[in-house]
């Protein structure tokens, strides 16, 4: 059965973390859509695969409140595209299946259209903080949404690591708008204090997107999270190292 939709993530490092197969996937495409703020990216696909119309899905945020009614008019467009003009590419920025809502809806969708779905690993930042921290965590490690840790109110285990993913959207289902800054995180630190001392260290880390950008980490104490000074716009992960075991 032939393909109808192909779901890429471009990596996070730009073109740079493009794999030869999502390459090739982008080069049979009819159409492109793509879900990244890296500008410099489309232009680039632009020119690349010419035989293809790229469509920057960025203009869809202007008429919305929401972030998840956004990601359900890309799934929509997607899904009507493909059956009439496929197959089609759907590439975001990192892996197409983490913390991608668009890409689940648009699973959901297209089973119900009878249309196929051909799904391609990229390099996610899960990945890049593995690299940055310098650490093999593969042999334990908690990760959550920051939100959905909070209003399921699970329980942490302070004796394995621990990543928080999507700090910048915590409580919070609008679209980002303007600066963000740490005290958005205070119902975390809320939640994080129930099961560490407020002096804990951890990391808040950003994995450097662009080909001359170094990632930034910053070692702050768990009570200082939601500190102003510390800004969240650029998407950074929270890393809290097991107690007493140190980085």
């Amino acid at each position: 059965m032939a393909t109808n939709i192909y779901l890429l993530g471009s990596g996070i490092l730009g073109s740079l973390h493009l794999t030869e197969e999502t390459k090739q996937a982008l080069q049979i495409s009819k159409h492109i859509f793509v879900l990244n703020p890296d500008t410099s990216l489309i232009e680039d696909f632009k020119e690349t695969y010419s035989s293809a119309q790229v469509h920057d899905m960025a203009y869809l945020y202007k008429d919305e409140l929401y972030r998840q009614d956004v990601y359900k008019k890309i799934s929509e467009l997607i899904i009507e595209t493909a059956k009439d003009n496929g197959p089609v590419s759907f590439i975001v920025h990192g892996h197409p299946l983490f913390l991608v809502s668009a890409s689940e809806y648009t699973i959901d969708l297209a089973e119900e259209n009878n249309l196929s779905v051909k799904i391609l690993p990229g390099i996610s930042s899960f990945d890049t903080l593995m690299c940055d921290l310098k650490i093999d965590y593969g042999y334990a490690l908690q990760f959550f949404d920051s939100t959905t840790l909070i209003n399921h109110n699970w329980s942490l285990n302070t004796e394995v690591p621990l990543l928080i993913f999507q700090l910048s959207t915590t409580n919070n289902k609008e679209i980002m708008l303007g600066e963000i800054n740490g005290s958005a995180l205070s119902p975390l630190k809320e939640h994080l204090i129930k099961f560490y001392p407020e002096e804990h260290e951890v990391y808040i880390i950003h994995s450097a997107t662009q080909i001359l950008e170094i990632s930034d980490i910053r070692k702050v104490k768990i009570q200082d999270i939601t500190s102003k000074e510390i800004l969240l716009n650029n998407r950074p992960t929270l890393y809290i190292p097991p107690i007493d075991k140190g980085l």
